[in-house]
């Protein structure tokens, strides 16, 4: 081997390498005429069972209302693109550049800090066969056919008086639902190949799902007998959770299903494999007699949905259900059911009593780092608050009379949620001691649910939510506190007790 040429092999492999690494970014710039220096973040979904937020990056709308985001995107992924409590969406197709214009909503929409205020965007020069385009173009196709084909949608719809099913009346009106949904089926069965071979010149393969999933939405309500849905619509396709309408049109699915035929594994036996045992391996088994999920990832996916209907039901056991989660991401056999319950298992319990709070590490004005793991030992108080915010100005002097009066019995931590530009002004004219300012970490107000301010959560000693939505300061957050103290030093006495 000629040595003299390893330089140059070795350059050319760091060269290659790096260009791999940079063909796994997409550009998306623009503006945002109405929102200057204001930090514009971009996220997308780990999947769409949890709709687990993860944060890719973030920019700052310069004086002139332009940004530029370099995204990180090795296959086509949904984003959310938010900017001061307003979200646009898109498609992100890799190593493409987008040109967008982010409006402000319509007139009237509350936007102050609510996540669910959004925004539509403008693109500029899209490519025909750019999967937004696509979309966009298949919509308005599918609306042309939803409206040519409303009135057999109607009569298909229309509810079934039940006092007639008994008699001939019935009868016939059975026949006319099943005539009408055979009917449907032919005519979607021709839209879908006129779409197919329309679009065959850039046809990929999540556009077809696409359009399967919003044909198959269309019928989900209809009286169509499950078996013939579920093969028509959901067999076909393995289950891509970061598919947003395929996971969608699933979801509806299982729980038109569950509703109709939770009975079949026997009301009894289900209560306490989820309740009373929490057992995975018995849930396996109770519902593997049913070809609905012959797959092992599709069992596993379906049952990690099914637990995030139930979740809220007071009849259930939330640690029961989390340890049915818990044992699907460790024990699954497939890596895509693994990760989507550990996410979904972080989603439902991340404001829940008993379950461990978000962990997080930020520095505060003093440039001193602050996490939760370092607070161990001593119950947290956490304020979320703004400059904004009329409420939080009152708040903020009880708070810190309640830090500086509880300070060796508890942690206090004051989070601001103000914009990052808008910092050093705050920190110049506020002389108070903000052990967390400025929101560098974006899933913090996601984790913890912060839908407004002033807000409080409570976390004990061991890092478990203990109160979620706390009281404010003004309300008698002090009581709780005291109360908090008593028990702890009760506990202590009776631990060193003679009795002990």
């Amino acid at each position: 081997m000629n040595w003299k040429k390893y330089p140059i092999i070795l350059f050319t492999f760091c060269l290659f390498t790096g260009l791999l690494q940079a063909q796994e970014t997409s550009h998306v710039h623009g503006s945002a005429p109405d929102y200057a220096l204001k930090v514009i973040s971009v996220f997308s979904y780990t999947d769409f069972v949890s709709e687990r937020k993860q944060w890719l990056t973030s920019d700052v709308v310069d004086e002139n209302g332009s940004f530029d985001l370099e995204i990180p995107c090795a296959e086509i992924t949904y984003i959310g693109i938010r900017c001061d409590h307003v979200t646009a969406y898109m498609y992100l197709e890799p190593q493409t550049n987008y040109r967008i214009s982010f409006l402000s909503p319509e007139v009237g929409t509350s936007v102050t800090f609510n996540d669910k205020a959004e925004t539509e965007l403008i693109f500029e020069e899209l490519e025909l066969s750019d999967i937004n385009s696509l979309i966009i173009d298949f919509n308005y196709r599918y609306e042309g056919f939803f409206t040519q084909n409303y009135e057999l949608l109607q009569r298909m719809f229309a509810p079934t008086n039940k006092q007639d099913l008994a008699d001939s009346l019935g009868h016939v009106a059975r026949k006319a639902v099943k005539g009408n949904i055979e009917q449907l089926l032919d005519k979607m069965e021709q839209f879908a190949l006129n779409m197919d071979t329309m679009y065959v010149e850039f046809d990929l393969p999540y556009f077809k799902s696409y359009r399967t999933a919003v044909l198959g939405d269309m019928m989900l309500n209809s009286k169509m007998d499950p078996r013939d849905f579920f093969d028509r619509f959901i067999a076909p396709r393995s289950f891509q959770a970061q598919h947003r309408a395929q996971t969608e049109l699933q979801k509806k699915f299982y729980r038109y299903y569950f509703l109709r035929h939770a009975q079949s594994y026997g009301n009894e036996e289900l209560g306490e494999v989820l309740n009373d045992l929490g057992s995975y391996t018995r849930l396996c088994e109770l519902v593997s007699k049913d070809d609905f999920m012959e797959t092992e990832v599709r069992r596993d996916i379906v049952l990690s949905m099914a637990i995030a209907e139930v979740w809220g039901n007071k009849s259930m056991e939330k640690d029961k259900l989390a340890d049915i989660l818990a044992s699907i991401g460790k024990e699954s056999k497939s890596e895509a059911a693994s990760k989507v319950a550990l996410d979904l298992l972080h989603v439902l319990n991340s404001n829940e009593k008993g379950f461990p709070a978000y962990s997080f590490s930020l520095y505060d004005q003093f440039n001193d780092r602050t996490s939760i793991e370092g607070l161990s030992g001593r119950p947290i108080i956490i304020q979320f608050w703004a400059s904004w915010c009329s409420d939080c100005q009152s708040e903020q002097v009880l708070f810190d009379l309640l830090s500086n009066t509880h300070k060796n019995d508890f942690y206090f931590i004051s989070m601001n949620m103000d914009d990052l530009e808008d910092i050093p002004s705050i920190v110049k004219r506020d002389k108070h001691v903000h052990h967390l300012l400025g929101i560098s970490d974006p899933l913090i107000k996601e984790s913890y649910k912060v839908n407004s301010l002033p807000f409080y959560v409570l976390i004990d000693e061991n890092g478990l939510i203990y109160d979620y939505d706390g009281k404010r300061p003004s309300e008698g957050l002090e009581s709780i506190l005291l109360k908090w103290k008593k028990k702890k030093e009760e506990t202590k006495r009776t631990i060193g007790s003679k009795e002990n």
